[in-house]
Order: structure tokens, then C-alpha cells, then sequence
């Protein structure tokens, strides 16, 4: 058994603004900003879930009591520091 902590100081309006989106759905006016955010970040964590990837750059720490307790990574992908 494994524990793991996840940090970041992105949000996912970083990865995908409000203006975009909104571009994407013909959508001019600002009466449906907050709602189209919050839908577009349900999405983003959605497809997180579904794909185990994060499409935010995260710190993740492991606590395990060995290595060989991680069969597999649970978050991606990993870049080295």
C-alpha cells in the first residue's frame, strides 16, 4: 500500500482559457463565464481521470514502504528533476 500527495500551482485555465472555450462554443457574451469554467475544469479533471494523466505540470510524492510495493506509477507523465 502506497500513499501520494499531489501539489500544483496551476489552474486548468492554464491549460485551457475561458476565452478559448468560449470561442470554441460561438459563445459572446460573459453571463455564462462561471459556468462554462466550472464546466470546462469538470472536463479537464474528468479526462484526467480517465486517461491517469495530468495535464497540469504537478509534484507528486510517494510514500511507500518499498519500491517494489508500486507495481505501476499512479500519475504521469514523469519528467525527472
Amino acid at each position: 500500500m502506497y500513499q501520494i500527495t499531489t501539489t500544483t500551482t496551476q489552474t486548468y485555465a492554464d491549460a485551457l482559457s475561458l476565452a478559448d472555450v468560449k470561442e470554441w462554443l460561438k459563445v459572446e457574451t460573459t453571463a455564462d463565464d462561471d459556468l462554462i469554467g466550472s464546466l470546462r475544469d469538470a472536463a479537464l479533471l474528468h479526462c484526467e481521470d480517465q486517461t491517469n494523466r495530468s495535464f497540469l505540470s504537478r509534484a507528486a510524492a510517494i510514500a511507500a514502504p518499498s519500491w517494489q510495493a508500486i507495481r505501476r506509477l499512479p500519475v504521469g507523465p514523469i519528467e525527472g528533476t
